[in-house]
């Protein structure tokens, strides 16, 4: 009896770790195209990222580091950054793309004929 019980939370525990692996469910298409274009025009096409690092490590020539043996030891702190270029793709085809990504399907409302772009 228990091991039934064990093998069941196991598959339980294992199809609820997939389910966060699953990829986003799609957003109706005009929640998309609403989405997108304020991206767009906002310059935010998610290709920037930030990432810090911390570590310790042991390196250098030497095998144990010991007199007459090199090697060095320490610490490190490190951050790098990635700043969104401008980008040679077009706007309304980055917005297309994102239309897709988000909603499996091409935008209704082309990106010229939306309405924040009228001003």
């Amino acid at each position: 009896m228990r091991l039934t019980s064990a093998i069941t939370s196991s598959a339980i525990g294992a199809a609820a770790a997939l389910a966060g692996c699953a990829p986003p469910k799609p957003v109706p298409v005009e929640l998309a195209e609403a989405q997108c274009v304020q991206q767009v025009l906002s310059g935010n096409t998610g290709n920037s990222s930030v990432t810090f690092g911390v570590g310790t490590g042991y390196g250098g020539w030497g095998w144990d580091g010991g007199p007459g043996y090199g090697g060095w030891g320490g610490t490190g702190v490190a951050v790098s950054t990635t700043v969104p270029v401008a980008s040679r793709v077009n706007p309304a085809q980055q917005y297309n793309d994102c239309v897709i990504r988000r909603s499996g399907q091409p935008p209704v409302t082309p990106f010229a004929k939306r309405p924040e772009l009228k001003g």
